[in-house]
């Protein structure tokens, strides 16, 4: 039995009026005759009975929404009067689905759209919402498998970013379309993080180098604090024999790259898929992490922001139980929970900013729609050390700021404005999309700090997904 949805009328599109023809000539003919009764259109206007059936369905429908016809509403009335419960009339999917989108972050629906399309299918992204939604709704699927547009539908309506009040609405508007949504998957909100540890070997001696430790983490709910969460360790490569384990800072690229290419080769992940994580200690937090080179080929060299999903930064310091931040770790942990609490608040009001050029980094913690901080960071990196020290000292977990090279208070407004539009909880893949964009501007724009999002570095320090326990530093 066919099932058409409506709010109101609406002429029927080819496909719905194909589907309409072939219920009405499936109905027996006492039913159909009544049809006709109640319709009452012209004599001669439907063919007898002994016509075609097919061809008097046709061919009253046309008479309905023609000129001097009874009208679609009245059809379906008369139908539903003859043969009730039959069908309900169903609108245009597309429009009625567009009209509950625009409040959705479209760094959230294009990754909606990614999941929806059948497997080994991959589609450019339309750039804009109404191409996206029609063709989702054009493809036909698989055998077997949901719709696409069920699919999509679904995804959002699990989605972290989407409000739990918008995904009520799309399932809703499911229902009303007599659309059956999919279950989802674990992997649908899984994430896997490239984890890398950089600690001193000697406490408060820069000087004396660092250690690596490196883990594949795979998250299958980013989100729930407790959550059962695998790790893998990954080994360390010696790049200085003579020197054994300890690393400087100008290694870390190289180690970067060799990392990445390990969780590429050894456990199949794509760039797209894969967010790194690093946990630096304070001295090391101004490092331009996003910006260091992957070796993808002979020459395709690009920055590791602009082909991994997303890059954070997180603090090594407070990893240690009894380390300098360890009284303050209750704040840590509440600072996150507000955000888990409050995660649909625009940036722009979660993220008050502080200055620490003008010795300013207290954040207001009573007012309770902040979440953390943005700020331009100090030229000094004596200042830039005593600012992170202040921070994590209220116990902060998220942060977005400008690094110091080549800019100034009033580009960093300008990049604020421009990064915090999304809500606190879409920040990473909304400041990694726009940092994409920044990336594949470097040939015309060799001053990559002066691009929007190229310098901006994000704080995102998860209390609940701490570095994992392993058996090494470097091997």
């Amino acid at each position: 039995m066919l099932f058409f949805y409506q709010r109101m009328p609406q002429p029927l599109s080819p496909l719905q009026r194909v589907q309409l023809i072939k219920l009405v000539n499936g109905l027996p003919a006492g039913e159909f005759e009544a049809l006709l009764f109640g319709l009452k259109p012209p004599d001669g206007t439907v063919p007898p009975s002994a016509g075609a059936q097919g061809n008097r369905a046709a061919v009253l429908l046309a008479w309905v929404e023609g000129t001097g016809g009874c009208g679609l509403d009245t059809f379906l009335e008369t139908l539903n009067e003859v043969a009730p419960g039959i069908f309900k009339v169903q609108a245009d999917r597309v429009p009625s689905l567009l009209a509950l989108l625009p409040s959705i972050d479209f760094e959230t629906i294009t990754q909606a759209y990614r999941n929806a399309l059948p497997q080994g299918r991959p589609r450019p992204i339309p750039n804009n919402l109404t191409a996206l939604v029609k063709e989702l709704a054009d493809i036909p699927g698989e055998p077997d498998q949901p719709q696409p547009l069920a699919r999509f539908v679904s995804v959002l309506s699990h989605a972290p970013a989407v409000s739990s009040e918008q995904q009520q609405t799309l399932r809703a508007w499911a229902e009303d379309q007599d659309m059956t949504l999919p279950e989802q998957a674990n992997s649908e909100t899984t994430e896997n993080y490239l984890m890398i540890r950089v600690s001193p070997c000697a406490e408060g001696d820069p000087s004396s180098g660092y250690r690596l430790s490196a883990a594949l983490i795979t998250d299958p709910d980013p989100f729930a604090p407790e959550t059962d969460w695998q790790s893998t360790p990954l080994p360390i490569p010696q790049i200085h024999p003579d020197a054994g384990s300890d690393y400087t800072p100008e290694d870390l690229p190289h180690m970067l790259s060799t990392l990445v290419i390990r969780c590429a080769v050894n456990h199949n992940l794509a760039l797209a898929d894969l967010t790194i994580q690093w946990f630096l200690p304070v001295e090391l937090m101004s490092l331009p992490v996003e910006h260091w080179p992957l070796h993808l080929g002979k020459q395709q060299k690009p920055c590791n922001g602009q082909r991994c999903k997303a890059v954070l930064v997180r603090s090594y310091e407070r990893q240690k139980p009894a380390g300098d931040y360890a009284a303050v770790a209750g704040d840590w942990r509440k600072h996150w929970t507000r955000f888990l609490d409050g995660h649909h608040h625009a940036c722009k009001e979660a993220l008050v900013t502080v200055k620490p050029d003008e010795g300013s980094t207290a954040i207001d913690w009573q007012k309770p729609s902040v979440i953390g901080c943005r700020f331009l960071e100090h030229r000094d990196p004596q200042q830039q050390e005593e600012c992170w020290d202040d921070l994590f000292s209220q116990g902060l977990a998220i942060a977005l700021w400008v690094r110091h090279q080549g800019a100034d208070p009033k580009t960093a407004i300008s990049i604020f404005k421009t990064v915090t539009q999304c809500p606190v909880k879409t920040l990473p893949l909304s400041l990694a999309a726009q940092r994409r964009v920044a990336f594949s501007k470097m040939a015309q724009a060799p001053e990559i700090e002066k691009l929007k999002a190229a310098p901006l570095s994000l704080l995102w320090d998860n209390p609940h997904r701490p570095f994992p326990t392993i058996k090494y530093e470097s091997a």
